[in-house]
């Protein structure tokens, strides 16, 4: 993993960029006086990037250097900005919810159909059988 600090990333420049082995990249956006704004968001949700926020507000006045790494790294609040992974999960799983809605749509009518047609076939039946039976009641014998 690499980081690096406030470097250009297309039209912004985010506090932190972590680039994974993989290729993936994480933006990293430390709170120290401000949250980012929505212009912010709303290009990190268009471009498909990751981020995270981390709070780092309660350390803003503190010198302790320890501290605020330890914040920075694990103990500080932290909340995603923009989950790309998420963002394709969630439309992946409302694809799948569409296809199986109409999959169910399409076996209903399927049942309803051949429900329809074994009435029909009962009907038929009925039919035969009491024409059958008036025949029998007509003839003599």
């Amino acid at each position: 993993m690499e980081a690096r600090l406030e470097k250009r990333l297309g039209t912004m420049v985010p506090d932190v960029i972590l680039l994974m082995a993989d290729g993936t990249q994480l933006i990293v956006e430390v709170r120290v006086t401000h949250a980012c704004d929505e212009a912010k968001l709303a290009k990190l949700e268009q471009e498909g990037l990751s981020a995270i926020e981390i709070d780092l507000r309660r350390y803003r006045t503190s010198a302790d250097r320890q501290e605020i790494e330890c914040a920075l790294l694990s103990g500080a609040p932290r909340e995603w900005l923009n989950n790309a992974k998420q963002e394709k999960f969630d439309e992946q799983f409302r694809n799948w919810l569409v296809a199986k809605a109409e999959r169910e749509a399409s076996e209903a009518q399927e049942r309803a159909r051949r429900a329809a047609r074994a009435e029909e076939q009962r009907a038929m039946r009925r039919k035969r059988g009491l024409r059958a039976a008036l025949r029998r009641a007509r003839s003599p014998g």
